[in-house]
């Protein structure tokens, strides 16, 4: 993992502003918060990785941070992450730009 320790991975926990989401359903498909928790090598591969994931000479299209299970891009019990950009096979937006939701 280029020098990495599995400790130095971030914890990504959906949640919402407030941190408080109760048993109900409505409250846990509401979650529109990400925490993360990490140390400073974790925080600083993880900016590393979206930085570079949005300069022009990139050609990586999909990110996949996984678990245990995975690939090991976030820490043990964390939320996994997919990063889909334009041009990748999970884009779903018929051109490059995100719409705007209000």
């Amino acid at each position: 993992m280029y020098g990495c320790c599995t400790h130095d991975l971030p914890l990504l926990a959906l949640s919402n502003v407030d941190d408080c989401v109760g048993p109900a359903d409505e409250e846990w498909r509401g979650r529109d918060t990400v925490w993360i928790c990490a140390s400073s090598p974790g925080t600083l591969r993880l900016a590393e990785l979206l930085l570079n994931a949005g300069c022009s000479w990139n050609t990586v299209r999909d990110y996949a941070l996984e678990g245990d299970a995975g690939y090991r891009g976030v820490a043990s019990m964390s939320a996994e992450l997919r990063i889909f950009l334009p041009g990748s096979d999970g884009w779903i937006y018929e051109s490059d730009d995100v719409p705007m939701v209000i």
